[in-house]
């Protein structure tokens, strides 16, 4: 029952990070409720069922039988195994966080080649709390800066990602 519990959460949690990803920050998270892209109907409670939902819609919309983008299902499902390696104990919560960081700022970077600051601050702040600021993350972090202000031919938010993972990562 545990096992369910967990898959369902994180599953929940991936479907958030679906969510955020098409509208931050340029929509509303909370308004309009989740609907379909298509026909702009608002899901019902029943559709709403991370993994299950779009299994049993068999990836269309219920309403319009529109086509469901099985990123979705893909998203949902490998968080609730993220979720189920966490319970079973073979990840532990820091490497849970950033898993779950690495997956939202993978989809922004795909969809856009770029991510909205605003998420690697809140992420790395939070991590900040457990973990302590150290030479790399620091070095790394300038090398953003400097990735922004001149073009080296690397993004400045591959260098703050790095930043990011070298607080809760050691050196080797």
């Amino acid at each position: 029952m545990k096992e369910i519990l967990y898959f369902m959460l994180f599953s929940s949690f991936g479907s958030f990070m679906g969510v955020v990803v098409n509208r931050f920050p340029d929509q509303s998270l909370l308004s309009p409720g989740s609907h379909c892209d298509s026909c702009g109907t608002r899901l019902a409670p029943r559709d709403l069922i991370p993994v299950f939902s779009q299994l049993i819609n068999r990836s269309h919309c219920r309403f319009c039988g529109c086509q469901i983008s099985y990123a979705y299902l893909i998203l949902e499902s490998l968080c609730g195994l993220i979720g189920l390696a966490f319970c079973f104990q073979l990840l532990r919560f820091s490497q849970v966080f950033l898993l779950l960081f690495g997956i939202l700022l993978s989809l922004y970077d795909l969809r856009e080649q770029s991510y909205p600051f605003v998420i690697w601050v809140i992420f790395t702040l939070l991590l900040m709390v457990v973990f302590p600021l150290n030479l790399l993350s620091i070095l790394l972090f300038l090398f953003g800066i400097f990735a922004a202000l001149k073009d080296i031919k690397i993004g400045s938010g591959d260098f703050l990602y790095l930043a990011t993972l070298a607080l809760a990562l050691d050196f080797q």
